[in-house]
């Protein structure tokens, strides 16, 4: 499950965006999927969302995007 960018998007500042991840956090963790969290590009998002239990995140602080052929395979 994704959290969009708008969710993200100057999240220290709304506790009702808090509040609503807080609880996405705990319903994927209830049902067995993984949050993610787009659009991450500041330091401010990134240390809320830790702290709201959001622990896979992407976005431009994280890493630019890249040419599929450029990306480093995971094992």
């Amino acid at each position: 499950m994704k959290l969009d960018r708008w969710l993200v998007s100057n999240l220290e500042a709304d506790e009702a965006r808090q509040a609503m991840i807080v609880g996405l956090a705990h319903f994927s963790r209830s049902t067995g999927c993984r949050l993610i969290a787009e659009g991450i590009e500041t330091d401010l998002e990134l240390a809320v969302l830790r702290s709201l239990g959001v622990d896979l995140g992407q976005g431009y602080l994280l890493g630019r995007p890249l040419p599929a052929a450029d990306a480093t395979p995971r094992p």
